[in-house]
């Protein structure tokens, strides 16, 4: 069901614009075309790809007619989505989690000095210090 044949899409890294898309429920559909200048990414062979970066489409983003569902494509960036209830505007966020879902910390198991793993749902209601080290 078309809601609105023009919908502004925020981009909520300092970026903003308008682009055709139709919405259908929590689909969004864009058009190859107007997906770089919504979210700065193009569709190409190898996945989503911005510049010499490619990002590899595991799930699918192509709508039945032949469209992109904008939706997906920011799943499979890594982000987080939000339409507004009348379909007149998608933010995209960056996800903490970098695969489109969100966790509790007390969900969370991780290894200690150890390397036994240690359940946080422990620590429900307690403080908890969390120390991370990359080499990078």
């Amino acid at each position: 069901m078309w809601q609105r044949a023009r919908m502004t899409i925020t981009v909520l890294d300092d970026a903003e614009a308008e682009v055709d898309a139709r919405v259908d429920g929590e689909v969004v559909h864009v058009s190859a075309d107007d997906l770089e200048t919504a979210v700065g990414w193009v569709r190409k062979p190898e996945g989503l790809c911005r510049g010499p970066v490619c990002v590899p489409v595991r799930d699918p983003i192509d709508t039945d007619d032949g469209m992109l569902d904008l939706r997906a494509v920011a799943r499979t960036l890594g982000k987080t989505s939000v339409l507004a209830d009348d379909g007149s505007a998608l933010a995209l966020a960056d996800d903490p989690m970098g695969r489109g879902e969100t966790r509790n910390l007390h969900e969370l198991s991780l290894p200690d000095l150890d390397g036994r793993m240690v359940d946080l749902s422990g620590t429900a209601g307690k403080k908890v210090v969390l120390i991370a080290w990359a080499s990078w």
